[in-house]
């Protein structure tokens, strides 16, 4: 009798324990439009600086001159000074929150503005804001152009955009990376070879008005015909990563060292039999990675990828197991804070005789690395959602509140 008692309170006690020691739910504010007009998958990177949030996202206007009074698309970049519980005026690109920007091309690609914070490396206690975007110009060429904004004795508003891919075309958006101390990191998409296959080109500056490397190739899997669109992460020692989905299947990592331009052969993280082309990488140190990917054979999970070896190895943690991908409109979104407290975010929904039901954005949280998770938190909205840490390592969510509307509002949801 002693034995059972024993027995049964030894199982209760671990039970218990497990409980006690899975993270809790993250509490979020009511959410605060931040942006109208947006089509569902239009919004594009934040940014956080202390109290100052950033936020891109696309739109399509008339105002621009160069139109003709035609609807075109634009991109914007809106600011909060309070941790996003006001907003600035959605103004567009050209004539921004922060001053006039130089900039009139024949379009711009909604989905492509990107956006960073960094120190100002010539004048300590100011700060840069980064932003690149994809423009369209009139001979039909693709080109991405880099901007940021600074106030310097010389400088009070946006730099003149300046072309960083060189001659090479653009297929897809670029993504983009800054230190804390200023350097700029840009991988993006592109063609290559006599029987063209996709593949990824980087090119970086030193400090925000220097010169961008000459574009080069990232070292890719063989035979790999096509690529999705890259997830950049830097660490506190300004090493660079790059995860991507090769042929619809497969998770690659490549790195960078700091002051360096050249990168790691690429690194096999997962390969899943077939997967969605959008991932989300995090970088807690030079370390530990995770990267939050929805794929599988012959079921998909929306799961996590986790390394704390530098990448030599790598565990699957399973946030849902059988999660169809099939109607989802956007991937994962992940983030992790220094002490390696991860926050997921992701659209959930199901498939049923090839009928997709949206079920939700869910929020989840884990301080063990993903072995255990919250039960998840549910946030308003229906699409792409995007996840930033605040500097008190809150959790704070971009969000369309539909998914393919062009008239959809992003909504800035942030934790208690």
């Amino acid at each position: 009798m002693r034995k059972n008692v024993l027995v049964a309170l030894v199982v209760a006690l671990t039970v218990s324990s497990s409980l006690a020691f899975a993270a809790s739910t993250p509490l979020f504010n009511a959410p605060v439009k931040f942006g109208e007009g947006v089509p569902g998958r239009g919004h594009g990177r934040m940014a956080v600086d202390g109290q100052n949030f950033y936020a891109t996202f696309g739109t399509e206007t008339a105002a621009m001159a160069n139109t003709n009074g035609r609807i075109q698309d634009a991109v914007r970049i809106v600011k909060s000074a309070n941790r996003g519980a006001l907003w600035g005026r959605s103004t567009a690109l050209q004539t921004s929150d922060f001053s006039a920007f130089p900039v009139a091309f024949t379009a711009v690609d909604q989905f492509s503005a990107r956006v960073a914070i960094s120190n100002d490396p010539l004048y300590p206690g100011q700060k840069i804001v980064h932003t690149i975007w994809k423009s369209t110009e009139s001979s039909g060429v693709d080109n991405i152009y880099y901007s940021f904004f600074a106030t310097r004795p010389d400088q009070n508003g946006w730099s003149a955009p300046v072309k960083i891919n060189g001659t090479t075309n653009v297929m897809n958006g670029a993504e983009l990376v800054v230190t804390a101390s200023g350097s700029i990191h840009v991988v993006y998409g592109s063609l290559t070879g006599a029987q063209p296959a996709e593949t990824l080109y980087y090119t970086g500056a030193q400090a925000p008005g220097g010169i961008f490397s000459e574009p080069t190739v990232l070292p890719l899997p063989a035979y790999q015909m096509r690529v999705g669109e890259p997830a950049l992460a830097v660490d506190s020692s300004d090493n660079v990563y790059a995860a991507y989905v090769a042929d619809s299947k497969s998770v690659y990592l490549n790195k960078k060292p700091a002051l360096s331009y050249n990168w790691s052969a690429p690194q096999l993280v997962a390969d899943l039999g077939s997967m969605s082309q959008d991932l989300s990488l995090a970088v807690a140190d030079s370390n530990s990675y995770y990267i939050a990917v929805i794929g599988g054979v012959p079921t998909e999970s929306l799961s996590l990828m986790v390394t704390t070896d530098g990448g030599t190895t790598w565990r699957a943690r399973t946030l849902i197991a059988d999660h169809s991908y099939g109607g989802i409109t956007s991937g994962p979104s992940v983030v992790v804070s220094p002490t390696k407290v991860i926050t997921v975010a992701s659209e959930t929904g199901t498939v049923v005789d090839w009928n997709y039901t949206f079920t939700g954005i869910k929020v989840w949280r884990s301080d063990d690395n993903g072995a255990t998770w919250s039960a998840p938190a549910s946030v308003k909205g229906q699409s792409n959602p995007r996840l930033i840490l605040d500097s008190s390592n809150k959790a704070n969510l971009s969000v369309a509140d539909e998914q393919n509307n062009d008239g959809s509002n992003l909504l800035w949801i942030r934790e208690r």
